[in-house]
């Protein structure tokens, strides 16, 4: 009998021992989440330890707005001129991510003028402005992230810095001199030339420091596996920090019966000078995702 009881008992330790196997499996299985996959099987949306780059598109949809204008003033896309840049992202789980973002912005623009001449009855000259910037910005911060299928939403914060400069250089057709000490001068600001006794040469422009802190929100969707069309935009707070922009200028002196330069240091009035500013940004644009 009492090898009949420890028979028993040892069926019921097994039976619980199945029991609690089969439960901690169906546990298991029930925390796993279903993968989002297309026809072949391919997973849509990243996953953890998957990394991603994302590229701006809005030079791009600028590009082709622009050659439908007229002025002719339209130029393919280059790295310089992608406004947001170069963003990278890891994903520490199914639903958040680091992220980090490089802006690079080095460029000159030309733009011309044709006034009239001095010295040639019905004829212009070429005045020339030539702009020239340079620029970059970083940015890292942490993402998460939800949705239903294929769009995505996600969310975050993350710290900037960035840095830019402007110089303008003016060539002009028609010189200064005792016979014309006011040239025609095409006039890049109205588009239209006049008659000046002085004009500018040389712009200097004060760097712009800009250090902030900001949220975003943005949308995603993946037209295909690992790739994706969204946008993002943010609000937060930047130390924005500008000097004077120096200013050169040149006239006809009469006393001296030359042409003189004068230098002058002002801030722009258009520009932010040192301060707090709350602003809205379009962090992200339109923006172009491939998940690897």
């Amino acid at each position: 009998r009492r090898q009949r009881q420890m028979c028993i008992r040892d069926r019921l330790a097994a039976i619980l021992c199945v029991a609690a196997t089969a439960s901690a499996q169906t546990l298991i299985v029930v925390e796993e989440k279903p993968v989002l996959t297309n026809k072949k099987g391919a997973p849509i949306l990243p996953q953890a330890g998957d990394m991603s780059i994302g590229i701006s598109t809005t030079p791009f949809f600028t590009y082709l707005g622009n050659m439908f204008t007229r002025d002719g003033s339209n130029s393919a896309p280059t790295f310089s001129s992608l406004g947001a840049g170069l963003n990278m992202k890891f994903f520490t789980a199914d639903n958040q991510a680091i992220r980090a973002g490089l802006t690079v912005n080095f460029g000159t623009d030309y733009y011309y003028g044709n006034p009239t001449s001095n010295t040639a009855a019905g004829a212009t000259v070429t005045d020339r402005m030539e702009k020239s910037n340079q620029g970059f910005g970083i940015n890292v911060g942490y993402e998460w992230r939800r949705g239903y299928g294929r769009l995505q939403g996600f969310y975050g914060a993350q710290l900037t810095a960035s840095y830019n400069n402007v110089t303008t250089h003016y060539k002009y057709g028609n010189e200064m001199s005792a016979t014309y000490p006011d040239p025609w001068t095409w006039n890049f600001n109205t588009d239209s030339q006049a008659q000046v006794s002085e004009r500018t040469i040389d712009v200097k422009g004060s760097p712009v420091i800009s250090v902030g802190v900001f949220g975003f929100v943005g949308v995603e969707y993946f037209f295909a596996p690992k790739m994706s069309v969204g946008g993002e935009l943010g609000l937060g707070i930047a130390y924005v920090n500008q000097g004077e922009s120096e200013y050169k200028t040149q006239y006809f002196d009469t006393a001296s019966n030359s042409v003189k330069e004068n230098t002058v240091k002002r801030h722009d009035s258009t520009t932010p000078t040192n301060g707090f500013n709350v602003r809205t940004a379009a962090t992200g644009n339109i923006f172009l995702s491939f998940y690897f």
